[in-house]
């Protein structure tokens, strides 16, 4: 029972925020998040020395005949040093957690891709945006048969859109695929 009560004293929620962020992860691409900041008091040991005085026997060891014999014992009182909690803080905590949601390219194209996880890749004209569905791919970016995956080719602020699912090949349209689309959205 004491360790519930501990349990449930240790981490007290204060509060949390939402809001969108923009980070820039190039001169040309920004990931848009909605983050979430969470904080909270959490209780924290403070360890010491604690000492403790304890009752010992001591016997002195004498040889007769040639056998060690305990002829003489005696009781002391001996002090025993070790590690303990002296006390107890609190502490605020606090972490955010951030949820990709889209990616704005050149300042003109916003992508909005939160079923998605993407990677980016850039050359000298275009930007290139390959996303892997959460739902029925592994969502780790990088697109293998039979993943929804789409594949955004952007110069400057003209978008070339392709998708595959079941296909080795990006095509504009592919019949297999049934999973929401992201979206493209012109900001200018």
């Amino acid at each position: 029972m004491k360790k519930i009560i501990i349990i449930l004293l240790a981490f007290v929620l204060v509060s949390f925020a939402v809001a969108e962020t923009v980070n820039r992860i190039s001169d040309r691409v920004e990931k848009v998040e909605d983050c979430v900041d969470y904080v909270w008091e959490e209780e924290e040991k403070v360890y010491g020395t604690c000492s403790d005085i304890r009752a010992i026997t001591v016997c002195v060891n004498e040889t007769i005949n040639k056998k060690v014999v305990n002829t003489s014992c005696h009781t002391e009182l001996m002090e025993f040093n070790y590690s303990c909690v002296r006390e107890t803080n609190l502490v605020e905590k606090s972490r955010t957690e951030c949820v990709t949601k889209g990616f704005v390219v050149n300042e003109i194209i916003k992508l909005h891709t939160k079923d998605y996880v993407c990677l980016t890749e850039e050359n000298k004209d275009e930007v290139i945006v390959i996303c892997d569905s959460k739902f029925d791919g592994n969502g780790d970016g990088i697109c293998t048969g039979g993943e929804s995956c789409m594949k955004f080719v952007i110069d400057d602020d003209k978008v070339e859109k392709y998708e595959r699912n079941s296909r080795y090949d990006w095509v504009k349209s592919d019949k297999s695929f049934f999973l929401e689309r992201a979206s493209v959205e012109v900001l200018k």
